[in-house]
C-alpha cells in the first residue's frame, strides 16, 4: 500500500487535503503533520525527524505546503533532502503563491514539482488526485 505524507501548516487545510486524497485514493494510507500553533514549523520538523528515523514510515510521495511568510516549507524541504531516507521520494509543494522567484528557489533546493492551490475546491480535488496518479501509479520511482 502506497503512503503519502501531507506537511501542512493549517489543520483544516490538511484536513481538506487527506479527505480529497482517501476519496480519490482509497488504496494510499495518508498520513498527515500540521501545526496551527507556531508558524515557525518546529513540530512540523520534529515530525519529519520522526518519520526519517522509522523506515517503515517513509512515505511514497510528499505533499508539502509553503507555508507561511516566513518560508517554513522553503525550511522544511531542505530538511526533507537533508535527509538520506527521503532521497528517493518525490517532494511536491503546494501553495497559495505562483511568484516565478519562489518557484524558482524551490526547484533550485530540489522540489520535483509546484503547483499553485486553485480556489475552487473541485479543481483543487482534481489536481490532488492527478499528482498522486502521476507519481505513484505512472512515474517509475527508485526503490
Amino acid at each position: 500500500m502506497k503512503r503519502i505524507l501531507v506537511v501542512e501548516d493549517s489543520d483544516g487545510d490538511a484536513a481538506l487535503i487527506q479527505m480529497f486524497l482517501q476519496t480519490a485514493h482509497s488504496d494510499c494510507v495518508v498520513e498527515t503533520l500540521s501545526d496551527d500553533e507556531g508558524a515557525d514549523g518546529g513540530s512540523l520538523a520534529s515530525g519529519l525527524r520522526a518519520i526519517a528515523r522509522d523506515r517503515d514510515k517513509r512515505p511514497d510521495l510528499i505533499l508539502l505546503d509553503l507555508g507561511s511568510p516566513e518560508h517554513t516549507g522553503q525550511r522544511l524541504l531542505t530538511m526533507i533532502n537533508s535527509e538520506p531516507v527521503f532521497a528517493p521520494v518525490p517532494v511536491i509543494v503546494v501553495s497559495h503563491s505562483g511568484n516565478p522567484e519562489i518557484v524558482q528557489l524551490l526547484y533550485q533546493l530540489n522540489a520535483n514539482a509546484c503547483i499553485v492551490k486553485p480556489s475552487e475546491l473541485g479543481i483543487y480535488r482534481s489536481a490532488i488526485a492527478a499528482l498522486v496518479v502521476f507519481w505513484l501509479m505512472t512515474a517509475s520511482l527508485p526503490p
